[in-house]
């Protein structure tokens, strides 16, 4: 025959199971939630003044009505990263300088306006990446595909001041605009 549990045995039980789910959770929060710890050295404001700074010392247009900063993070490379290395490889890139898993990204821009200029930071404040967005009936001189790779290695050695050694071609795509026949090509290194 079954007789029921006190009530005070039933609130040790219970007590019990708590302090187990608590060590469990304890014991895999950080496996599963990797706690990272960013060099961030920028606020918005600093970001804003250091994206158009930049800007300016380069001759990229820095015109608009509005500016517009947010901070994300590269969901699909920590998560890979993550997969392939664990936690322990998501901070290690976290920390060092060869991927920025965090950005600021300054946007300068005006309502209802396609052209655009974009700068984007790592928390340390370097500049990792820029973009000038053109309105697609803007015409350019067109380059072939080897000379724009030319200029933008040169942009690039100048502009960011650091060895070309430290740096290697990832992807290149190019884009042509019907209305004005301009051929877009993007760089990444």
């Amino acid at each position: 025959m079954l007789r029921p549990l006190s009530t005070r045995a039933t609130a040790l039980s219970l007590a019990g199971a708590f302090v187990v789910c608590l060590a469990a959770a304890a014991a895999l929060f950080p496996r599963s939630f990797p706690l990272i710890s960013l060099d961030q050295r920028l606020t918005v404001g600093s970001a804003e003044r250091a994206a158009e700074a930049f800007a300016r010392a380069h001759g990229l247009p820095w015109d608009g009505e509005r500016v517009a900063a947010r901070f994300e993070g590269d969901g699909a490379a920590q998560t890979f990263l993550d997969l392939t290395g664990g936690a322990d490889t998501v901070r290690a890139v976290a920390r060092g300088t060869d991927h920025a898993l965090y950005a600021w990204h300054v946007r300068r821009f005006s309502p209802g306006v396609v052209r655009e200029t974009r700068v984007a930071l790592a928390p340390d404040g370097r500049v990792i990446g820029f973009r000038r967005k053109l309105a697609d009936a803007d015409a350019r001189p067109a380059l072939a595909s080897d000379s724009a790779q030319r200029l933008a290695e040169q942009v690039r050695d100048a502009w960011l001041g650091e060895s070309p050694a430290r740096w290697r071609l990832a992807t290149t795509s190019y884009e042509t605009k019907k209305e004005s026949g301009r051929v877009d090509r993007t760089f990444t290194f």
